[in-house]
């Protein structure tokens, strides 16, 4: 899934799987990450997503409730 979303020149076999282990293998927020990170192609990679992620319990809040796009989750 994650690969036919983010392509290759994004992320490394070692960023993929560091993003899935350190979303807890949870769907939902693996689904919101690939979103936000599909959105911005030119700009995020994997590894900048982690970093952003890493900062801090706000940014990991903020970037798992962004609205990105992803029509399959429920708004509410």
């Amino acid at each position: 899934m994650l690969r036919m979303k983010i392509p290759t020149s994004l992320s490394t076999e070692f960023d993929l799987e560091e993003l899935v282990r350190e979303l807890s293998y949870l769907p939902l927020a693996i689904t919101q990450a690939v979103a936000y990170i599909s959105a911005w192609p030119t700009r995020m990679t994997i590894f900048k997503y982690l970093t952003l992620y890493h900062q801090d319990e706000a940014n990991q809040s903020r970037l798992l409730d962004e609205e990105s796009g992803d029509f399959r989750r429920d708004p509410g």
